[in-house]
């Protein structure tokens, strides 16, 4: 039964590239399979963390405005969390993962055929409607086999990573060419995928590993990157371009509404949120009328990040007035502007509740209280320099010059101005 319950959950983390039902049958075979073999059973050292996402979520989920329509579908997938244990408890050989990873690599090849497909079908649906290809592929991207672009996309990106990592550190394979024939694969699905997000993560972890692997790759994926920008179809060049230059259709805009609304909704419930799948059922509510008459389209049923739908839903708020690092450096605008964030300028001082410095110690290049020279307010100075040791003085100063929100800022004012395009 142990072998059973091996290749049982082998098949299952295989299949979940190809069906979530064949994963579903296949997890629940290996899991019985592991409580009849009598093989002890393993859980990553995460208990602690795990068991208060759960309680916290049952708590969420039992004082949610209506427990049995908002969030039961979401205790159900605790039963996901068994896999954990099928996962740590039966695959203990580096062989055994060492097929999977190419499993999960070869699966997403063919799934990647199967966008190719799809791709050219909405291209000729298009074409036969009159409807121009940028505006009608936007909302109908790719799935391979299964029912979400995100999903499919997220799919394909791991499955390249994974084996981007075999080919550059693992052990030499025969016919190597099949599997490099494999990430060009799933590397043109996932540009045809239009994912702008999984786009920007396969690009900082593949800089991470071809960084540890060979460091002048580092400069050359740049260099290829353009070359497959400017060799693109026009439409491809567009969908790039509109991380700067966003279109009505792309969800720019209608992602800073939905990010306002998830802060109200934590403003207002800080505890336990509003349940699971609460935003998708009480969305309207926080946004006023005339924005919601207005709004741009989008799919309005989550908040597209995952810190504020959990804040929303589940988790306590840190703070009442909750922050999300992609907002940072923005501060909210009253009800009649809702929907715009506020970039508060780089000179204006951060929102703290520690006292102000003294005013010995606030001045530039004065002589302190203690009688040493101040540079504390230098730019790329650690504000009080002189009071730590020369060592983290040097690890201080090579965190880069000017203080940390600049960039934030600046990065909050180029998201406003290309949200309200």
């Amino acid at each position: 039964m142990s072998r059973a319950a091996l290749w049982l959950t082998f098949a299952a983390a295989a299949s979940i590239v190809l069906s979530i039902a064949a994963f579903n049958i296949l997890m629940a075979l290996a899991l019985a399979a592991l409580l009849f073999s009598g093989e002890p059973i393993r859980l990553p050292p995460i208990k602690l963390p795990l068991g208060i996402f759960l309680l916290l979520t049952v708590a969420a989920w039992i004082f949610s405005p209506d427990p049995w329509m908002d969030g039961f579908p979401q205790i159900r997938k605790f039963w996901i969390f068994c896999f954990l244990l099928l996962v740590f408890s039966t695959l203990r050989s580096l062989v055994v993962l060492r097929w999977l990873f190419l499993a999960w690599a070869g699966l997403a090849s063919i799934a990647a055929l199967r966008g190719f497909v799809q791709f050219f079908t909405k291209v000729e649906q298009a074409h036969q409607a009159g409807i121009d290809l940028y505006q009608y592929y936007v909302a109908e991207r790719i799935t391979g086999f299964t029912s979400n672009w995100n999903t499919y996309a997220a799919e394909e990106m791991f499955a390249f990573l994974v084996l981007a990592a075999m080919l550059f550190f693992g052990l030499r394979m025969r016919k190597s060419w099949i599997w490099i024939l494999c990430g060009v694969l799933m590397a043109v699905a996932l540009y045809l995928g239009w994912t702008r997000a999984v786009w920007l993560a396969t690009a900082a972890a593949g800089l991470y590993l071809a960084w540890f692997w060979k460091r002048w790759m580092v400069f050359s994926i740049p260099l290829l990157a353009v070359v497959a920008f400017f060799v693109s179809p026009a439409v491809l060049r567009e969908r790039v371009t509109s991380v700067l230059r966003p279109q009505q259709v792309d969800s720019n805009t209608f992602r800073i509404i939905a990010w306002n609304a998830g802060i109200q909704m934590i403003e207002k419930h800080p505890l336990l949120g509003l349940g699971p799948e609460g935003p998708k059922y009480h969305f309207k509510e926080y946004v006023p009328a005339d924005i919601w008459a207005t709004r741009p389209a989008g799919f309005y049923e989550h908040l597209h990040n995952v810190y504020l739908q959990y804040g929303a839903e589940r988790l306590p708020a840190i703070r009442r007035r909750t922050r999300h690092p992609c907002a940072a450096g923005f501060s909210l605008a009253d009800d009649s502007d809702f929907g715009r964030f506020r970039a508060r300028p780089s000179c204006a001082p951060a929102r703290s509740r520690r006292p102000p410095l003294p005013a010995a110690r606030r001045h530039r290049g004065r002589d302190c209280r203690d009688g040493r020279r101040c540079r504390g307010s230098e730019p790329g100075r650690f504000r009080s320099s002189h009071h730590v040791s020369g060592r983290d003085r040097r690890r201080l100063s090579r965190l880069g010059k000017g203080p940390v929100y600049r960039p934030m800022n600046r990065a909050a004012r180029w998201l406003c101005s290309s949200g309200s395009e």
